[in-house]
């Protein structure tokens, strides 16, 4: 993403926007790609303590989308949720 604006931000948590997005799209005709998962990511690297919430364990995600257009030019669609309050960027 060229810039770190969420032009978005919805109540809701990040796992259940993702999919919600995801599955729309799809449904529209674009093919979709989940390219990065922060939860997923984290499991490799026990230890490390959120620079939200100070621990170990939370409930931070950020999910990258790849959403290729009918021509095959992909974007990115950034899902970056906590607290149950999703920010949606794209570029």
């Amino acid at each position: 993403m060229s810039q770190s604006i969420f032009p978005l931000i919805l109540p809701d948590d990040c796992e259940v926007v993702s999919t919600y997005l995801t599955e729309s799209l799809i449904d529209a005709g674009y093919t979709v790609v989940r390219s990065f998962d922060l939860q997923r990511a984290r499991r490799a690297h026990i230890g490390y303590a959120c620079p939200h919430h100070g621990e170990t364990q939370c409930n931070c995600q950020m999910i990258a989308l790849l959403v290729y257009l009918p021509n095959g030019v992909p974007h990115t669609l950034l899902a970056h949720g906590r607290d149950g309050i999703t920010y949606i960027g794209w570029d």
